[in-house]
């Protein structure tokens, strides 16, 4: 009996995605630049598990909604913090810059597969 392949990811607070791991069950078979078209294919069809800061777990999602999440957890955390120390408020806002540009960076549309030579027609 055949395992299936499982793909998942961490994404930092600020939305940094670490690699992608593929694994067969247990056993880590490869990684993937999260940036790749490969990856950008497999989040997009949302069969990438994404698990969030300190382990949360997000789900099967597409990135963008990952990233979403993360953004409403940065917005909740800055506004709770309107008391706390300017450097402290400083990181949170710099933490929402950051994470619109991996959002973006994630929700690129991968670049479609190059067909092979000899799967085009003869002339």
């Amino acid at each position: 009996m055949q395992q299936e392949r499982s793909h998942r990811a961490t994404l930092a607070g600020d939305g940094c995605p670490g690699p992608v791991e593929e694994r067969i069950g247990r056993r880590l078979v490869r990684l993937l630049d999260p940036l790749s078209d490969e990856a950008r294919a497999l989040g997009a069809a949302g069969r990438i598990e994404w698990i969030g800061p300190e382990g949360a777990p997000l789900g099967r999602i597409p990135p963008a909604d990952a990233c979403a999440e993360l953004k409403r957890r940065l917005e909740r955390a800055l506004a709770a913090a309107r008391s706390a120390p300017a450097a402290e408020r400083q990181a949170l806002t710099y933490g929402l810059a950051r994470l619109r540009s991996w959002s973006e960076q994630l929700q690129q549309a991968p670049a479609p597969f190059p067909r092979r030579r000899d799967s085009q027609p003869h002339r």
